[in-house]
């Protein structure tokens, strides 16, 4: 069940010395970008979530009629 914890643990400890530092450049925060971004990313694991459910918050994603489609 939680087998990526110790891998994840092994990726962060690792990661420093095998990539290398970028260049840091000046420049703005683009902060239209971030906003339209993250409300795109909201939307689609909202529907994604609620898409396969009825009214009463039944999910439907393994019946055979939603999976065979």
């Amino acid at each position: 069940m939680f087998v990526n914890v110790p891998i994840g643990i092994a990726v962060a400890l690792i990661a420093p010395r095998v990539l290398a530092e970028s260049p840091r450049r000046p420049g703005r925060f683009d902060l239209p970008g971030a906003i339209t971004s993250t409300l795109g990313l909201a939307a689609l694991v909202y529907g994604l979530t609620s898409a396969a459910t009825s009214q009463n918050g039944v999910s439907h994603w393994a019946t055979p009629r939603s999976s065979s489609r």
